[in-house]
Order: C-alpha cells, then sequence, then structure tokens
C-alpha cells in the first residue's frame, strides 16, 4: 500500500516555535533553537564548531607557554652566568671594602705612634717646640682635632699651641673642625675648663665656623646670666669647669669678637 508524502504540521512540537524545515536529507528539524520549551529562539548550536574553537585556544595556551619558556633570558644558561657575573662583582666589591679598611686601620695605627711623639713635644717642650709640633699634628687632618682639643685644658703654653694647631687646620679641615668644636662648646657637664671654652669660642670665630651660631648664642644666654648675678654665676660653674668671674668677662669678650667675624648680631 502506498502512503502519502509526510507532510510538517504547523504546531506538533510545543517546544518549538516555527521551527521550520530541515534541509537536505530529510534530517532532524530545525526547532533546536527553542530553550526550555518554548521561548526565545537562539543560534544553531554546532557542536563540531565548538570542540573545535576550545581546540584552537588550547593550542594557542600551549604555543605561548613554550614561547615563554624557549626565551634566551629565560634559559638555564643565562640564569648560571647571570648568576657567576652577581657572584663575582659582590666578591669584587667586598674584597676592595675590606682592603681599603684594613690600609685604613694600618694607617690609624702608625699615625698614632707618629703622632704620640708631637704630643709628647707639645706637652713637654719648649714654647717654640710646643707649637711647631702642633701645627705639624695637623698633617694628620681630622685625626689631630681631639687631642688637640685635650691639650687646651692644660697649661698655658700647651694650650697656646694647641690653639694655634687648631687654627691652622681651618684650612685643610675646617668641616671636622668646626664640627667638634661646636659639640665641646655645647657641653654642660664641666667636661671642659673655661679657658678651653674660651680658646674654642675664638677658634670658631678665625675659623668661620657659621655652622656653630646656635651654639655660640647659646653659651652667650649663659654667659649674659652669669654677669647678672650671683645665680647665673652659679649656673655657670655648674656647668663649666673652674669658671669664675673673670672667666665670664673674658668670654663676654671673646664672644663679642666672634660675632663680629661671623657677621651675628647679639647684645649682652
Amino acid at each position: 500500500m502506498s502512503h502519502p508524502p509526510n507532510r510538517p504540521v504547523s504546531g506538533s512540537n510545543p517546544g518549538s516555535t516555527g521551527g521550520g524545515t530541515a534541509t537536505g536529507g530529510g534530517g532532524a528539524a530545525g526547532g533546536t533553537g527553542g530553550t526550555g520549551g518554548g521561548g526565545t529562539v537562539g543560534e544553531p548550536f554546532d557542536a563540531a564548531l565548538e570542540v573545535a574553537a576550545i581546540y584552537d585556544r588550547l593550542r594557542k595556551l600551549e604555543t605561548a607557554a613554550k614561547d615563554t619558556k624557549d626565551r634566551w633570558y629565560n634559559s638555564q644558561l643565562f640564569s648560571s652566568v647571570l648568576s657567576g657575573i652577581i657572584l663575582a662583582a659582590f666578591g669584587y666589591f667586598l674584597a676592595g671594602r675590606l682592603e681599603q679598611a684594613a690600609k685604613e686601620r694600618e694607617l690609624n695605627i702608625q699615625s698614632a705612634k707618629e703622632m704620640q711623639e708631637l704630643l709628647v713635644k707639645i706637652s713637654t717642650g719648649s714654647r717654640d717646640e710646643a707649637e711647631a709640633a702642633a701645627v705639624s699634628v695637623t698633617t694628620y687632618g681630622r685625626y689631630s682635632v681631639p687631642p688637640l682639643i685635650e691639650n687646651l685644658q692644660y697649661g698655658p703654653e700647651r694650650a697656646l699651641a694647641a690653639e694655634r694647631g687648631l687654627q691652622a687646620l681651618a684650612l685643610t679641615d675646617a668641616k671636622d673642625l668646626c664640627s667638634d668644636l661646636d659639640t665641646v662648646l655645647e657641653n654642660r657637664t664641666q667636661r671642659y675648663t673655661a679657658a678651653s671654652h674660651a680658646a674654642v669660642i675664638r677658634i670658631l670665630g678665625a675659623a668661620d665656623c657659621t655652622g656653630a651660631l646656635r651654639a655660640l648664642r647659646q653659651y652667650a644666654d649663659l654667659i649674659k646670666r652669669a654677669d647678672s648675678g650671683a645665680q647665673g654665676l652659679t649656673e655657670y660653674q655648674q656647668a663649666v669647669r673652674d669658671a669664675t668671674a673673670s672667666n665670664v668677662t673674658q668670654a663676654k669678650q671673646d664672644l663679642k669678637n666672634t660675632f663680629r667675624l661671623l657677621h651675628e648680631d647679639y647684645t649682652f
């Protein structure tokens, strides 16, 4: 018995809206576009294309990873060479610093021995010998500043020689000289004598130590209070060793002269 050809029946599938007729070969209907049992028509789904797209993305990722790994600066050989260069540079730098430190230490020991002989002359020689030795000590630069400052606290000839030496240092090591003298003048623990403070004030002016103006003004305030009455003098004597009323007069004179040299206004 012959059968009539199949005809598409409109609306026979509730899950497809406007499904359409399959083209070529009478295969499956185009109702795949229906979602959730009836609604909006979407793009046709092609599984083969989706798989091909995923495979293509994976292939690109693998290729990119391989290219990154194969770059010359990521190679094991380059890492080894770079590590060797860094270690060699560090070793050279460290060796240089150690050698420099050893030379400085050797120089300090040698300088201390030579300076010791000159310092003995400052303390035991005649006035001319002491001054000559003090000037010779200055050839050791900043290392000569502390021992010369210490010699300011002794006998008049010894202190005078040390003052000459410190003034000479203003020509070669003014920065270190001014810094150390500023520290001496700021001391209030009777570490230094009034006579040594007066010498420091004179040297600060001769060496043009403008960076010590704050310390000079503070010391001038101390002297002003000492000159105003007994209470101020007591304060001065508690801060500076061997301080007397005559030291107040001397300090005022030295401070006035130093302020003049440094172009600083101060009124007692």
